[in-house]
Parts: structure tokens; sequence; C-alpha cells
């Protein structure tokens, strides 16, 4: 059986920016590493108000993990603010 969760993925462009996406994150059992990631969340969606609630809540704790890489070869490494380069 495996578990997911929201998290937010760090993305670098090819200009060297960062941007963040909130993902749906998937985890290997029992270490619980996480292994793959779906497509980023775009809406918010229940069949009931109690239902939305809950999906927001689960996103909102999202905001209070660690942010991961998303880019092909740093996924699931930890996102650390870079340093900028200097000129």
């Amino acid at each position: 059986m495996s578990c997911w969760n929201y998290r937010v993925l760090a993305f670098m462009q090819k200009n060297d920016t960062i941007f963040f996406e909130l993902h749906t994150v998937y985890y290997e059992e029992p270490d619980g590493k996480p292994d793959g990631y779906g497509s980023p969340v775009v809406g918010l969606t229940g069949t009931t108000k109690k239902s939305l609630r809950w999906e927001l809540n689960a996103m909102k704790k999202a905001l209070e993990k660690p942010i991961l890489w998303g880019d092909e070869g740093k996924f699931p490494k930890e996102y650390k603010k870079l340093k900028k380069k200097k000129a």
C-alpha cells in the first residue's frame, strides 16, 4: 500500500529562476521515502464542504514541510535556498 501527501516542489527554469508548485507526492512503504509525484494541483475539489476543508488543510500542511526539488535528477532531495553567484 502506498501513501501520499501534498508537498511544495521547487523547479529551476533555464534562466536559473526558481519557481514553486504544489504537487501530490507518493511515498514508498515501508521506508516512507518519496518515490514520485503527480501533476501540479490546479483546483480544489470534493463531494462535500467537509471534504473540501480536509483537502485545503492537507494542502496548507505542505507549506510547513521542507520543500523538495521537482527537477529530474534532483527529486526527492530537499531544496535549500541557492546562493547567488558573484559576478
